[in-house]
């Protein structure tokens, strides 16, 4: 399975968050909103060339786990969401840790495999959706 799927759902990613940076007036939003810019744009690069354990990779996963933690909070805490948004951001940050877990399980079997390449785009998906509703 082609890695490169990854560097095409990292660049998906970066969509729903340019549309929120343009849309926005609000400093905390706009920080967040670069924060995660910044993410996807390490995600790309690691993606194009993933080695695993190397510095791209400890990057990418330190900003990953930064951005799903600060968002997160952002959306549950800071912005004026309605419940049934913050129901629906939840239940797609459950999915995401799941799509997550499953990712990891299956990248410890065999890096870059079919299946970790696969449910680590779901898992990219995942989030492209829930920031398109939520961000």
């Amino acid at each position: 399975m082609n890695h490169r799927i990854l560097m095409i759902t990292s660049i998906i990613l970066e969509l729903p968050v340019i549309n929120n940076y343009i849309k926005t007036n609000d400093k905390t939003a706009i920080s967040v909103d670069v924060f995660l810019m910044i993410t996807g744009v390490i995600s790309i690069i690691f993606w194009e060339a993933p080695v695993r354990n190397g510095i791209r990779h400890k990057f990418d996963s330190i900003f990953a786990k930064l951005s799903i933690a600060l968002t997160s909070l952002y959306i549950l805490f800071y912005k004026q969401n309605s419940i049934l948004d913050k129901m629906l951001f939840s239940l797609g940050l459950f999915m995401m840790i799941s799509f997550f877990i499953l990712s990891n399980s299956c990248s410890r079997l065999k890096w870059c495999s079919g299946n970790h390449v696969i449910t680590h785009a779901f898992f990219h998906l995942i989030i492209f959706v829930t920031l398109c509703e939520c961000l």
